[in-house]
This record gives structure tokens, sequence and C-alpha cells, in this order.
């Protein structure tokens, strides 16, 4: 879905209903479910993805997804969503679609951050929702999130951000599709704004940057919210 310029700036809203195509669970196994801790295994025909989060002290990260700038992107999100995060790909068979990949991930991560607030939630209450932003040089993001079960993605870009087309290998279509899929895992509206941005690696850093401070926000603790 393309860029819709409007007075305001460069808008578009995704919607992410269950009438849309979704992942199938049936693809999902959960091998650790603790309080502040989720670890989910999803199969595809040629490949599989591990991931396992945790809330609490810091640990090293390893994230490998065969493509090096996602790795750093979401290395970025896990340090600033403080989140101790171990996500990796092995291949069955020859992969020819990078698209499904950035789906896939995106689902598979925002899951697992939904059960480990639907976790904590239980036990201490959680806030919900968040707020965040990025700053990466002269790049500038700002990020709203709510766990509302109401998946969709509002995603603005300032006429003054450039639109890069690809970072590297990466293109910005793939990184939009990411957080169509990470809304549905994690049952949540998500406001994506790029404010600022002349280069796309900054820009990009900043989104993911802004992402992971509004989901450590939303996972804070809140006793008035307790189930």
């Amino acid at each position: 879905m393309g860029l819709k310029p409007t007075a305001e700036g460069y808008v578009t809203k995704e919607s992410v209903t269950s009438s849309l195509k979704t992942i199938s669970e049936k693809n999902l196994k959960i091998l650790k479910k603790e309080v502040s801790l989720i670890s989910l295994l999803f199969e595809r025909e040629s490949y599989t993805i591990e991931c396992e989060i945790e809330r609490g002290p810091k640990k090293p990260t390893y994230i490998d997804t065969k493509i090096s700038l996602l790795d750093k992107l979401l290395n970025t999100f896990a340090y600033y969503a403080r989140l101790n995060i171990t996500l990796k790909i092995e291949f069955k068979q020859k992969n020819k679609s990078m698209k499904n990949i950035f789906e896939d991930v995106g689902w598979v991560l925002g899951k697992a951050i939904s059960m480990l607030g639907e976790n904590i939630k239980k036990i201490d209450g959680i806030k919900g929702y968040g707020a965040g932003h990025g700053i990466i040089e002269e790049s500038f993001t700002s990020v709203g999130v709510v766990i509302n079960n109401k998946p969709k993605l509002i995603f603005y870009r300032d006429p003054r951000v450039k639109i890069f087309g690809k970072i590297g290998d990466i293109s910005e279509e793939n990184l939009k599709i990411f957080f169509n899929e990470f809304v549905k895992g994690l049952g949540a509206t998500l406001h994506i704004d790029m404010m600022k941005g002349e280069d796309g690696y900054n820009s990009w850093s900043s989104v993911f940057m802004a992402l992971g401070d509004a989901i450590n926000q939303t996972l804070i603790k809140d006793e008035w919210l307790k189930e």
C-alpha cells in the first residue's frame, strides 16, 4: 500500500482486521511460558523461527534473521524496549521471499510480547499503552501504541522526510509489512509518525528506537490494571 499525500503530509492507514490475511497460529508452538518469559517456535515449510523474550535484568541479546540490517534494527528495538530477546531463523530449504520473513518475524515478535504482557497483567497489572520517541542524529520519530485487540497501523510520514525506497538491501515496503504483522501479533493499534529524517538508516533506526521506548512504557506494571 503506497503513501497517500494529504495536506498534513504522507499518511498510510493500514487496517489489519481479521478479514485480511492472517498468519495461522497452527504454525506456532509455545516452548516456555513464565511470568516474565515467553519462548515460541514458529514453523514454515522452508524455515523455523525461535523467539524468546524476557522482562528482567539485562542479558545478551541474540538476533539472527539472516538479514543483517533487520538484525541491527531489532537490536535497537530490544535495547529501548528493555527486553532480553533471542530470535533466530533456521532454513530447511531455500526461501524465495524476503517478504515472508518480514511478515513472520513481525507477527511472532508481536505475539510473544502480547503473551508476555498477558502474563504480567495477571500478576501485577500492566499499563497497556505507551508513547516513545526516537532520535538518531537528524532523524526524529514519535510512536504511540495501545494493546486493545484492534490491530491497526497508522503510519504518517512528514513531507520533509525523504522517501528512500530502499535502505541497503531492505525495501521500505518490507519494513511496513513487518509493522503490519507486528500489530496483528500484538493485538494493538500503533501510530508511527516519522517527523524528520534525511538518512534512510537513521530514519528507520529512530522508528525502532521509538517503538522500543513505547513498548517499554506499555509493559510497566500497574496494579490498578491487574486482572
